[in-house]
């Protein structure tokens, strides 16, 4: 299935080390249609940066509706706009929201984001699943993988899908990545949290690796090609380069 990943913005309200973002750049209205409009596929995803920044977000989320697609929104949760909340059902029904969630605690959320903004993230996400399809996500590396059991708890606790991956570094990345030790752990873990929950946990640990970006960094075996290698998959990064994947920018 072709995928589609736009950059809307560099943007960003948070500051997270392992971020591949550059903050440079605004995809316009103009590119964001042209590429829809030539994208065959279905859905389309847009990211950043931080989309909710963006004061024309939902003209631009009505602006691809109108071209027959549905729309995941990649965010950090930490804006809740009043217009899109607003949004008529009908419409509502074809956007769903990704948002990223990499701490438990609001201590290490302000260590990874530098700022204190976790429990404005959590209660924006008891609003955001009473109006949108929403799942979770997050990195895990050695800082914050002593608290995938909070981050589990608030994903059990509002009944959201959560998607465990691993950080993609970056140059300017000062963490600490999992040794092939912890990773072979974290992925037993979530076997069992993928079990217990009925399916709400997710992870690229759990099915044979395809990824090219995390067989070089974690040594991981590669089995199969990803989206990217076989020509199926177009990031646009907010300055309006184009891209086989986010996690392969060249």
């Amino acid at each position: 299935m072709p995928e589609l990943i736009l950059g809307i913005t560099g943007d960003c309200n948070l500051d997270c080390g392992f971020c591949f973002e550059d903050r440079d750049g605004e995809l316009t209205q103009e590119q964001i249609q042209q590429y829809v409009s030539a994208f065959i596929g279905d859905h389309v995803e847009i990211g950043g940066g931080e989309p909710f920044l963006r004061k024309d977000l939902v003209h631009i989320v009505k602006q691809i509706i109108a071209q027959g697609k549905t729309v995941q929104i990649a965010t950090n949760g930490t804006i809740m706009r009043e217009d899109f909340m607003r949004l008529d059902e009908g419409t509502r029904s074809k956007v769903s929201l990704q948002v990223s969630l990499h701490a438990g605690t609001p201590e290490t959320y302000r260590e990874i984001t530098s700022y204190d903004m976790f429990d404005q993230v959590v209660e924006n996400l008891r609003g955001f699943v009473l109006s949108y399809v929403t799942g979770l996500s997050c990195a895990m590396y050695a800082e914050n993988i002593g608290e995938l059991p909070e981050i589990l708890s608030i994903s059990y606790e509002l009944g959201l899908p959560i998607r465990v991956g691993l950080v993609f570094p970056n140059d300017r990345f000062k963490g600490r990545l999992l040794t092939p030790e912890q990773v072979r752990e974290l992925g037993e873990q979530l076997l069992v949290e993928k079990t217990v929950s009925e399916g709400l946990v997710e992870s690229s640990l759990l099915r044979p690796n395809i990824c090219p970006v995390l067989s070089g960094v974690y040594g991981l075996e590669k089995k199969g090609a990803c989206p990217a290698e076989n020509g199926h998959k177009l990031y646009v990064d907010p300055s309006g380069m184009e891209h086989r994947c986010e996690f392969l920018v060249s």
